[in-house]
């Protein structure tokens, strides 16, 4: 049996996305960068996966691993 976190995943849109040396990407105008991570720059040109539920709310996955970030930008 799945958490509701798990079927929100499942059930979200998923995109990847290549993390810039910023850790930072950009999905439908807003840019999202990674947050806590400080000099943990091992994630650099990562790929990632960026789901979007159908509320809206957006989740940054790394090999299944949400990841902390913040929106910088919205246009």
């Amino acid at each position: 049996m799945h958490s509701t976190e798990e079927l929100r995943l499942i059930l979200s849109v998923h995109h990847t996305r290549k993390l810039s040396k910023h850790l930072s990407c950009q999905f439908q105008n807003s840019q999202y960068q990674l947050q806590g991570y400080g000099k943990g720059y091992r994630l650099r040109g990562a790929t990632i996966t960026l789901c979007e539920s159908f509320d809206g709310e957006v989740t940054l996955l790394h090999q299944g691993k949400p990841l902390s970030y913040r929106r910088l930008q919205q246009g």
